[in-house]
């Protein structure tokens, strides 16, 4: 569809300029393909980015972040080199902060 084709568009930018590549809001591109809620489209558009990802040889870093990594599918995990996880502050730590 249209957003696998932009998402291939953004991957050949991402060959062609080395660069840090942020993908916000991750689980809406990224969502576990074996919900019951899941639609086709979202299905292709998450293969598709798993297939550019996993053929993107660039030196550039590819960044993804969510606010629910358990809707996140498997195979996304095993794509990134890390996983790093943030925990909300607790108030104490707010004040600080």
């Amino acid at each position: 569809g249209e957003t696998s084709a932009k998402l291939r568009i953004v991957f050949d930018d991402i060959k062609k300029t080395m660069g840090v590549y942020f993908f916000d809001e991750f689980d809406a591109i990224g969502a576990n393909r074996s919900l019951d809620n899941e639609v086709g489209e979202a299905r292709r558009i998450l293969n598709s980015f798993l297939q550019f990802i996993e053929q993107d040889d660039s030196n550039s870093i590819i960044i993804a972040a969510t606010n629910n990594h358990k809707l996140l599918d498997q195979a996304l995990f095993r794509r990134f080199d890390d996983v790093i996880h943030y925990a909300m502050p607790k108030e104490e730590e707010i004040k600080v902060i």
